[in-house]
Formats: C-alpha cells, sequence, structure tokens
C-alpha cells in the first residue's frame, strides 16, 4: 500500500541479534527531531497459538496460515492507530522489524508462498527506507547464545537461519532495501544508515543536504553483497 504524508516510514529488519535495537536506539539520538519508534505489536508477541508454533509444537485450531492472518491485521490496527496519525503530523516513524521478517520467516520455512502472503498484506504501508543489517547466519547464532535470554530452536539453526537470511537478500534486492553490513562497530553502521537516509531524502534541513534533483548526495555504491560501503 503506498501512502502520501509528510513524514517517513522507515523499516529495520534483519537476522535475530544484528543489532536492530542498537541502530534503531542510534537513528532515534541522530535524528534530533519529531521520530516515533514502532515496536512489533505485544499482542502477537504474546499469543499462546503463536508462541506454540515458534517452539515447534501443535496448537490446535490455529495454523501457520492464521499466524499471519494474525500478524497482518494487528500490524494494519497498529498501523491505523499510531503509524498514520504520527505520519500525517509530520513524525517520521522508525518501525522495528516489519512485513520483511514475516516474509523472511516464511521464506525460511517453505511451508506457505511468500506470494501469498503479500497478496494478504496489501493493506500494509511500504517503507519510504528499508534498512536490513546483514549478519552471516554463525555471526546471528552466536550472538543470541552469548545474550543468555530465552530463544527458539529455529533461531540457533544453522540450516534455517542461513535460509532467512537468504529470504532477506532476495527480498531487500526485489524491494529495494538497503543492506547494511551488520558485523561492523555500531557507530559505523549507524553512520552509513544515516547516509542512506540522506540520500533518500529523508533528512532535510539546516545542516543537511537538500535531496532535490538540483542537489542530489552521492551515489549509493555497494559491494557484491548488495551492502553500502562506510564512508569514513
Amino acid at each position: 500500500m503506498p501512502k502520501n504524508s509528510a513524514g517517513k516510514l522507515i523499516a529495520i529488519t534483519g537476522l535475530p541479534a544484528s543489532g536492530k535495537t542498537t541502530l534503531i536506539n542510534g537513528l532515534k539520538a541522530a535524528l534530533g527531531r519529531a521520530c516515533f519508534v514502532s515496536q512489533p505489536p505485544k499482542e502477537w508477541q504474546r499469543d499462546p497459538r503463536v508462541q506454540a508454533l515458534l517452539e515447534g509444537r501443535q496448537a490446535p485450531g490455529f495454523t501457520e496460515e492464521d499466524e499471519i492472518d494474525l500478524s497482518i491485521s494487528l500490524r494494519y490496527r497498529q498501523q491505523q492507530r499510531e503509524i498514520l496519525p504520527c505520519l500525517e503530523r509530520g513524525v517520521d516513524v522508525v518501525v522495528h522489524r516489519y512485513l520483511c521478517c514475516l516474509l523472511a520467516y516464511y521464506y525460511a520455512t517453505g511451508s506457505i508462498p511468500l506470494a501469498a502472503i503479500e497478496a494478504k498484506a496489501q493493506s500494509i504501508l511500504k517503507p519510504d527506507v528499508s534498512l536490513y543489517l546483514d549478519i552471516p547466519a554463525a555471526c546471528s547464532i552466536q550472538r543470541t547464545l552469548s545474550r543468555q535470554k530465552p530463544f527458539f530452536a529455529h533461531q540457533v539453526d544453522p540450516q534455517f537461519i542461513g535460509r532467512m537470511r537468504a529470504g532477506y537478500l532476495k527480498l531487500g534486492e526485489r524491494n529495494g532495501a538497503f543492506v547494511l553490513d551488520g558485523t561492523l562497530p555500531g557507530e559505523w553502521i549507524l553512520e552509513a544508515a544515516l547516509e542512506v537516509l540522506w540520500v533518500q531524502g529523508v533528512l532535510i534541513g539546516e545542516g543537511v543536504k537538500d535531496s532535490s534533483p538540483a542537489n542530489e548526495g552521492p551515489p549509493v555504491v555497494r559491494d557484491e553483497l548488495g551492502r553500502i560501503p562506510l564512508h569514513l
């Protein structure tokens, strides 16, 4: 679903423990203006049926398609209640995980065609900018284990996480996401992300270069994996 509003919608996605929260906190501090951070709907996270599916257990009367429908419906409600009002007021919204996360998960499971999920999600806003933090599967698993927090079995399954990474990269290429190297230090990643936002016209104002055609920023050059190198 396209949007037409003054604020910008920025989606942050990536594998488990790829640094999404760190980047979001950095962006919120660095933007230095009105910025709202939208977290994944808590109702989805706390739903025992969803938890059962994520843990590989059966949820009687609740299928994967039901889980997808629930996730999209909660996202849509969140969109109407908090995201759109912010955008209409000119407030930029940074979304922690987004539809791409759901798609990458089901790309990894291979159980439901992505086209079927995308058809269900046509009412969900398309981000102005999508930033994907790319890390190898082994790095994601190592970080997840080192956190000493609860995790799902699929989050430390090398094959599953590898397929998720492949899904993210495929979706990112198709949808124009900017792929950042999540193995680099957080401050470097933040600077690269801010560069992307500047080039894409999100950062406009005093001390920030205008994004008009007559005053374009430098081209964004990617490496062999499509990641954006840092200009430091």
